[in-house]
């Protein structure tokens, strides 16, 4: 993966990122990041929110009694700690704007460089064709099929949900004993992104069972590799370590 991340990182920064004297903010990001106390509050002096808030807000920061029911708090916390480094660089007369959208908009394109540094890998370690990884790693960054979750920066939900997935797949890579461990903590890092992790409940067991003999050939024991996949993947939509008045509310 370290082999990839560089060269992608660069493809996606030179085709998604806006020109940052050009950038404001569309109708989504003013309510995600303008309209968001919790993102905002970050700049108060002290902080009126406090980090972990972010696991009791919905997506807009709103509280249960108001959410617009996404609970995605990955993407808050990012923003949360983009909006600080804004302010600082326009504190030490570095940035144009202390309200630019632009640092948020970049953590997008270089996730999306470092999900396809995964993709590549993963892709890579099934197949062990060094040519056909890179060239779908390549075009996985170059395509982007939703543009928008890339070059926007309420996309950052899809990013970051898309980055828990793989690593979830990549974590099929690891011993037995290993395994289960990451592909919950992957699944649960896609879920706190945006609820569409739930597919990981099928490619994860799916993906174990294909490729279990290619990442194991010494051990594949293929369908107890898909068994525990299984288990681990449904164990992150289970166990909602989230205080029960937030989970009752997002997981109705």
């Amino acid at each position: 993966m370290s082999a990839a991340l560089l060269p992608l990182g660069v493809l996606a920064l030179a085709l998604f990122t806006r020109d940052p004297n050009r950038t404001n903010f569309i109708y989504d990001e003013q309510e995600a990041l303008l309209a968001n106390p919790y993102v905002r509050s970050i700049t108060d002096r002290p902080p009126s929110m406090a980090w972990r808030r972010a696991f009791e807000l919905d997506f807009w920061g709103r509280l249960p009694e108001a959410t617009i029911g996404s609970y995605r708090p990955i993407p808050n916390l990012i923003w949360r700690g983009a909006w600080w480094i804004t302010a600082q660089l326009r504190a030490l007369g570095k940035s144009p704007d202390a309200q630019s959208p632009f640092l948020c908009h970049w953590v997008n394109v270089l996730l999306h460089g470092l999900v396809g540094a995964i993709f590549t890998a993963c892709l890579f370690r099934f197949t062990r064709n060094r040519h056909l990884a890179w060239s779908a790693g390549a075009f996985f960054v170059a395509a982007a099929i939703l543009t928008e979750a890339v070059s926007g920066v309420v996309g950052l939900a899809d990013v970051a949900c898309g980055l828990g997935v793989l690593c979830a797949v990549a974590a099929l890579a690891m011993p037995m004993h290993l395994m289960p461990l990451g592909v919950f903590l992957a699944c649960l890092f896609g879920l706190f992104s945006k609820e569409t992790a739930l597919v990981t409940l099928a490619v994860v067991p799916l993906a174990a069972l294909v490729s279990s003999r290619t990442l194991h050939g010494h051990a594949p024991r293929i369908f107890a590799r898909t068994a525990v996949s299984f288990g681990a993947a449904a164990a992150a939509f289970e166990g909602k370590p989230l205080p029960a008045r937030a989970v009752g509310a997002f997981f109705r």
